[in-house]
């Protein structure tokens, strides 16, 4: 059987994993030494690479030249004037003695990298020095990555050299992973566990899974009966090693004719144990049986805070990240919020901020940025004031909505709905000052608005045609949002007069009324849907609540109205439950429109945050208010009955603790 040796090209890990079926592989008969090329995809992050890396697959007397060949022309590699050939062990990597020098090492090899065109060659196996070198090679490319700017090229660092990193490995040497045993801890894994303590990192040991995770809850267990802050060294020696070594040689039978090997695994597991009993209160060591009712969980809650407490640094240097970001790059910290990552389920950046209520981070000026973008979609309002007089902007996207000629005035259009927003003040300067010395370079564009600098050129602006204005229009999510107040303000109006009407009301405002709630439950049923479909993990409650009660409300309303069916003994108590759906709507108007307004949003939150603190005090003064209640038919209170009473108490807490503490704060903000 001839030997044959495989090329491949890694991106950053020379990681070479190949599996039969996620290979393409053309063969390739121009030549008797080329026996086969074609893509390799790499498994990182418990999936395939969507993206190949090219790989060759010739005989082991092939000649440079035709290697050569299909690195320059097929591959576009640049000659190079530095061939790096690292030739290492096979054998499990181990920690260098002296870590600076592997940092120095790294330090070299990436900047002789970036002042001249060099070719990295390795045995393209994950593990060892080829493993080091494919994550310096990975760290370098997402650092040239970061610091790249596709709207201003020009702001980029000089020109390097590509990185070129190959992986020349033997074809026997290849195996599949699925002949490995995933479900037991092999015998290197001892080694990453005495690491992982040594460096003070939680390990959560399941009994019972078998490996070296029995091997581990057994000495455990053993060292637990006689007291974890005992450690007694005749009773390792005399009966837990010997214990550990029968145990060895029944699961890992490669030991048993190894007394050497034996032993060194031995005494690992020896160590961690010793080692775990000499942390405070061993909270990074945890053993669970999985077979047993009672697991010991005492210090489950000291490892899972300490995941909180890291979570919640990480979430500051998340904040920390994007503020120098910002600050350097204003676009292309704009730009990184717009990303999609692969690993989170194609979810940005604040999404995942979102998800784990980092409130920091959303509120950074970068991420408010992003989101009001986000909200005028592909439209850009512009801010023109004649005088004192202004056009608000409600009124602005409702004029340009209902009639075309305004989007002409007030309305720009952008060609990409991730693209920043430019003062139209800044704008008109820089293209007003270049304008005056340069004439030539003119860049058209026909959907873009927004200037971006003298040194890129002027836009000129196009608007796209009548069709697409509208379609750009109604498709934004201010425009969606400002019609569904300016109808939804209609139907308030409408249920108002029909809960007024006197006598048994008018059958048309009662059936346009009806007809009008049901709408909103399925608006409301579908918005729903389709927040659930993209985030699974925003809990539902409140939104099923609100579609049951708009939708009981609407059939009490029917009910008594239109079908005339009598579903109380009086009368007036029909009203009053029309009435109470009618605040409900009034409420709910409320709590949609007040968080999205930019000045009335924080101050919202801070009445909730009030309105808890009163809320725990009505309860602290409930004991001495109990004794002396007011009565219904009181002097204080001459309206009598039940319903009057709670509306009333509705009235005061809607408007004097909620309406005029808006108020009052607000004239406060305001000079």
């Amino acid at each position: 059987m001839s030997k044959y040796w495989s090329l491949s090209m890694g991106k950053g890990r020379p990681v070479v994993l190949v599996l039969v079926h996620h290979l393409y592989q053309a063969e390739d008969r121009s030549s008797r030494y080329l026996c086969g090329k074609g893509t390799i995809h790499f498994w990182k992050n418990f999936a395939f690479e969507s993206e190949g890396r090219p790989y060759i697959r010739v005989t082991h007397d092939i000649g440079i030249e035709e290697v050569l060949n299909v690195f320059t022309r097929e591959w576009k590699f640049t000659l190079p004037r530095i061939v790096l050939v690292i030739i290492s062990s096979l054998t499990t990597w181990q920690e260098w003695s002296a870590p600076r020098q592997l940092e120095n090492f790294k330090a070299g090899l990436i900047k002789a990298a970036n002042t001249t065109a060099m070719w990295i060659m390795t045995n393209g196996v994950n593990t060892g020095i080829a493993k080091e070198v494919g994550a310096w090679v990975n760290e370098e490319l997402v650092q040239r990555l970061i610091m790249r700017c596709h709207r201003h090229p020009h702001t980029d660092f000089e020109k390097m050299p590509p990185l070129c990193l190959l992986g020349i490995v033997r074809e026997d040497l290849l195996t599949c992973a699925d002949k490995f045993d995933a479900n037991k801890g092999g015998t290197g894994c001892n080694k990453m566990v005495l690491e992982h303590i040594k460096k003070q990192l939680p390990i959560l040991v399941i009994q019972g899974s078998g490996g070296v995770a029995d091997l581990l809850a057994l000495a455990y267990n053993e060292i637990d009966r006689r007291g974890v802050t005992l450690w007694d060294p005749e009773f390792i020696e005399n009966v837990l090693k010997p214990e550990l070594s029968s145990r060895i040689c029944q699961m890992f039978p490669k030991f048993r004719d190894n007394a050497i090997s034996r032993n060194v695994f031995k005494d690992r597991i020896v160590e961690c144990l010793r080692l775990a009993c000499q942390t405070q209160e061993q909270m990074y060591f945890t053993v669970i049986n999985i077979h047993h009712h009672r697991n010991n969980l005492q210090h489950l809650d000291d490892i899972l805070l300490k995941a909180v407490f890291k979570c919640e640094q990480f979430a500051a240097l998340a904040t920390g990240v994007l503020d120098l970001c910002y600050r350097d790059s204003t676009c292309r910290a704009y730009d990184i919020l717009s990303v999609q990552s692969v690993d989170w389920k194609h979810k940005t950046a604040v999404d995942i901020a979102a998800e784990a209520e980092n409130r920091t981070f959303l509120a950074h000026p970068c991420c408010q940025k992003w989101l009001t973008n986000q909200f005028l979609g592909r439209i850009s309002v512009r801010d023109i004031t004649w005088g004192v007089l202004s056009v608000p902007l409600w009124l602005k996207i409702i004029l340009c909505a209902f009639t075309v000629l305004p989007m002409y005035l007030w309305v720009r259009f952008k060609s990409d709905p991730h693209q920043m927003d430019y003062g139209d003040d800044e704008e008109c300067e820089k293209d007003y000052s270049f304008s005056r010395n340069v004439t030539e370079n003119v860049k058209y564009d026909r959907y873009d608005t927004v200037g971006t600098g003298a040194q890129e050129g002027i836009f000129i602006q196009l608007n796209p045609p009548l069709w697409k204005m509208v379609y750009l229009m109604w498709n934004a999510p201010i425009t969606k949002f400002w019609v569904y107040q300016i109808f939804y303000v209609m139907f308030l109006g409408t249920f108002s007069v029909a809960v007024l009407w006197p006598s048994c009301g008018n059958m048309t405002l009662d059936i346009v009324t009806v007809f009008w709630i049901f709408l909103i439950a399925m608006e409301t049923i579908d918005r729903t849907y389709r927040l659930h479909l993209t985030n699974m993990h925003v809990p539902l409650i409140s939104k099923c609540v609100e579609v049951f009660v708009t939708i009981f409300f609407g059939v009490m309303y029917a009910a008594a109205r239109l079908l005339g069916l009598s579903l109380f003994r009086d009368p007036y108590n029909g009203k009053v439950l029309i009435c109470v759906g009618l605040l409900y709507f009034y409420y709910r108007q409320t709590l949609i429109y007040l968080p999205i307004s930019p000045q009335l949003g924080p101050l919202l939150y801070r009445v909730k945050l009030m309105v808890r603190t009163h809320s725990a005090a009505e309860k602290t003064l409930t004991i001495a208010l109990a004794p002396f209640p007011l009565h219904v038919a009181d002097e204080s209170c001459p309206n009598p009955g039940l319903w009057p009473y709670i509306f009333a108490v509705l009235y005061f807490v809607h408007l004097k603790l909620i309406l005029l503490t808006l108020l009052y704060a607000l004239f406060r903000s305001v000079p």
